[in-house]
């Protein structure tokens, strides 16, 4: 079964990982299977650059994002944030597409409520793995604290002709539920004229189990069904209360991931006092260092008033805190 939407911790705590003492921060589990059109099948959601006959020529062409929800659980004392290392997606190429490279974006998430472009954190990117498996490790370094968060990822090329597409398998047990968050997603259908409510999808209405989906990001200013909108994606998929081991109508628009990382160790450099402390060393704390130069402050290292040394040690650190 998916957690309900109003739980904030989706685990008690977390796994210890067998590599690097990694830890599993989330898990949604593997994708079950499911009933499409009347048949045992599996399914994954497109999630990549889709252009026919080719980006050049198609006067529509799509950019599909999936975005899915997931929170960090609470850190260990003292610790600053937890560093993420690994993101860890089940999918696999459905062929006829070139893939260069895996990528990722991370967004801050207040409740349910749609992703903008102002809640982006964090976005990056892997060569595509070759051969296909079904779970893709994209390895990462960057820290991120407590809290919740969406995730989408696509596959991309370097071409500019060929479509690319990764296909993010569903139906994954322990994700988030999402559901239509009232008047944020009735009526927000942002894929174009011709996402209507039509044999595969329909715009969610208020208490819907939903996803958020984009048939064109980033969003382009003044552009026309560009972002995040909302969708209750039927395509004929169904629980298969067979093959399913513990089958949920709600599950079905979950794909499949895990979060992996270690927490941060104390990190003076992150010195910024605010909500940037976040176990990233940057330009929030480069402004926090000005802003107390020549006194005492939170990023005076050696304890002799903010000057050169604390810059430069400040320099030395850029970056993911160690």
């Amino acid at each position: 079964m998916g957690s309900s939407a109003l739980v904030q911790v989706i685990v008690a705590g977390v796994m210890a990982g067998p590599d690097g003492g990694l830890q599993t921060l989330f898990d949604t589990g593997p994708a079950d299977p499911v009933l499409f059109n009347g048949a045992w099948s599996t399914i994954g959601f497109s999630s990549g650059n889709l252009c026919n006959p080719d980006c050049r020529q198609d006067p529509d062409p799509q950019q599909r994002r999936i975005a899915q929800a997931f929170t960090l659980p609470a850190l260990p004392q003292g610790a600053p944030a937890w560093r993420i290392r690994e993101i860890i997606v089940e999918g696999f190429d459905p062929g006829g597409t070139v893939n260069d490279e895996l990528n990722f974006q991370v967004f801050e998430r207040t409740g349910l409520m749609r992703p903008v472009p102002e809640d982006s954190l964090i976005v990056g990117g892997a060569p595509f793995p070759v051969p296909v498996d079904d779970w893709h490790t994209i390895e990462v370094d960057f820290g991120l604290p407590p809290g919740d968060y969406w995730l989408t990822v696509w596959a991309s090329n370097t071409s500019g002709i060929e479509s690319a597409n990764f296909a993010w398998l569903a139906n994954a047990p322990n994700g988030i539920n999402v559901h239509c968050p009232g008047v944020d997603c009735i009526g927000g259908n942002e894929c174009g004229p011709d996402w209507g409510c039509n044999q595969d999808n329909c715009p969610a209405t208020d208490g819907d189990t939903m996803v958020w989906k984009a048939c064109h990001w980033p969003p382009a200013p003044g552009g026309v069904g560009i972002g995040f909108g909302s969708a209750v994606v039927t395509l004929g998929i169904e629980v298969d209360p067979v093959h399913d081991p513990d089958p949920d109508p709600d599950d079905l628009l979950n794909t499949a991931f895990r979060i992996r990382g270690a927490p941060q160790q104390p990190c003076p450099w992150d010195c910024d006092g605010g909500e940037s402390t976040d176990g990233n060393i940057g330009i929030t704390d480069f402004l926090a260092l000005l802003a107390q130069w020549g006194g005492p402050g939170s990023c005076d290292f050696d304890g002799g008033g903010v000057g050169i040394n604390d810059f430069l040690e400040l320099l030395a650190n850029w970056g993911p805190c160690p």
